[in-house]
């Protein structure tokens, strides 16, 4: 009987040493338990702040791509302007060069209507003073 209480008593001083292992496991497993929620409570966090960053990357290149899209048109209505302009100058410079001839084609009826003119005046001149002479003659 006496065999059987130490023996008993050894199993239960047994038990309880394995009971307070696995209660110490329990504290350290618990502990790390906390550990690990802490970190998928940080990466959450990190991932939150990631998945924001690619939402923000994603906006500025939709921006950037209409930014691009908006250049290209700007450019496109840029160059038509430049053609449409170089083709008026080039009609521009015709009519002027145009105005110019005839402008010189009037001065140069201007110098030869005065000189008729002039002529007619001096043909008259002379035709009265041939008159005044041959009447005083006569």
């Amino acid at each position: 009987l006496s065999i059987l209480c130490i023996m008993h008593e050894n199993g239960l001083i047994t038990l309880e040493e394995e009971l307070r292992a696995a209660q110490a496991q329990l504290d350290r497993l618990r502990l790390e338990l906390r550990t690990q929620d802490s970190k998928l409570t940080r990466t959450k966090e990190a991932l939150a702040i990631a998945e924001a960053k690619v939402k923000d990357h994603e906006r500025t290149c939709a921006i950037l791509a209409d930014s691009k899209l908006e250049r290209q048109l700007l450019e496109e209505q840029i160059r038509s302007i430049h053609v449409d302009y170089e083709r008026r100058l080039s009609t521009l410079t015709a009519d002027l060069s145009r105005v110019s001839d005839t402008h010189r084609a009037a001065e140069k009826k201007i110098e030869m209507l005065e000189s008729q003119a002039l002529a007619r005046q001096q043909n008259d001149t002379m035709q009265r003073q041939m008159h005044e002479i041959h009447t005083e003659y006569d």
